[in-house]
């Protein structure tokens, strides 16, 4: 209950779209930092007094609500016209019309990023999820850059489009070449030092986990694709086919999980993760004759060609 009352405050994240919308990112990294700052602090000393698990619940709140809250206050200081804005039914009925298929997808992201866990659990036991949650931690860690590289460029990828088709090709291009480097520059030192980071941060107890984490990182380039992709196909209003592709990684993900954990352990839940997001980030655009483009874009960024 806490936390769903924290979560009312998103609302206010209208503040936040907007000022991607003007690519001034930095409006929204000060609100993040403050609010995870205070939060993070607040934690801390509840961990110091040992406090009860109902007060973490309401610092996570208190995180949400100072971060959406920054949001708006920023708006409101550049913009200064929040007392003007009006409910519009239409617009309403559009979003909703536009935006049902990303919900969807919200929640096939959700269900596929957890259910290996959850299959752990029932097939091998509380001891396998710890095993493997070490590893995915430090795998999943990176999964907030391609978010913010797609969310800050998004308005300009928009932009570049307005400009002729070969030019915003061009920009796509350069989305694509800048993720594969990024990606590739984390993934390859984690795949070779994997014993040594396990070692170092969770003990001689967990080098079980570093197999799982030179497996699980491998999955880290196609996410990074995934959400340069994502922004693409809501620019070309693409939006059923980013939902089908998503529930498509949702499906691979169990099936592979039922079959992969019975015969490699926690290693087999770990493929399972690569290949589902191997597919939606990359093989789905096979399939479909709009998405083959970025599927020669995202093949060209490994040996960045322009």
């Amino acid at each position: 209950m806490i936390i769903a009352g924290g979560m009312l405050f998103n609302i206010f994240e209208v503040g936040r779209f907007h000022s991607e919308s003007q690519v001034k990112a930095k409006y929204n990294a000060m609100s993040s930092s403050a609010s995870l700052i205070i939060a993070s602090g607040f934690k801390l000393f509840l961990i110091l007094s040992e406090a009860d698990l109902f007060w973490f619940a309401v610092a996570y709140s208190i995180e949400m609500v100072i971060k959406s809250v920054g949001f708006i206050i920023f708006y409101q200081i550049k913009n200064k016209d929040i007392v003007k804005w009006k409910f519009d039914r239409k617009i309403l009925s559009s979003l909703l019309k536009d935006s049902w298929a990303l919900m969807l997808s919200g929640v096939a992201v959700m269900l596929y990023m957890r259910i290996d866990q959850i299959m752990l659990k029932e097939m091998l036991g509380a001891s396998a999820v710890g095993q493997y949650s070490v590893a995915v931690k430090i795998s999943e860690i990176w999964y907030f850059i391609p978010v913010v590289i797609s969310s800050s460029l998004f308005p300009a990828i928009i932009d570049a489009k307005r400009k002729g088709k070969e030019f915003y090709h061009k920009r796509l291009q350069q989305l694509y070449n800048f993720m594969s480097i990024i990606a590739l520059s984390i993934t390859i030192p984690i795949y070779i030092f994997s014993n040594k980071i396990i070692f170092l941060l969770f003990g001689e107890n967990y080098l079980i986990a570093s197999d799982v984490l030179q497996i699980h990182i491998l999955s880290l380039l196609f996410v990074f694709w995934g959400q340069a992709s994502g922004k693409w196909l809501i620019t070309e209003n693409y939006v059923k086919i980013s939902m089908y592709r998503t529930i498509a990684g949702a499906v691979l993900n169990i099936i592979l999980n039922i079959i992969l954990i019975k015969y490699y352990n926690i290693n087999g839940a770990a493929f399972a993760t690569l290949f589902s997001y191997m597919l939606a980030g990359y093989i789905f655009d096979i399939f479909n004759k709009k998405t083959y483009i970025a599927l020669k874009m995202k093949s060209k960024s490994l040996f960045l060609k322009k």
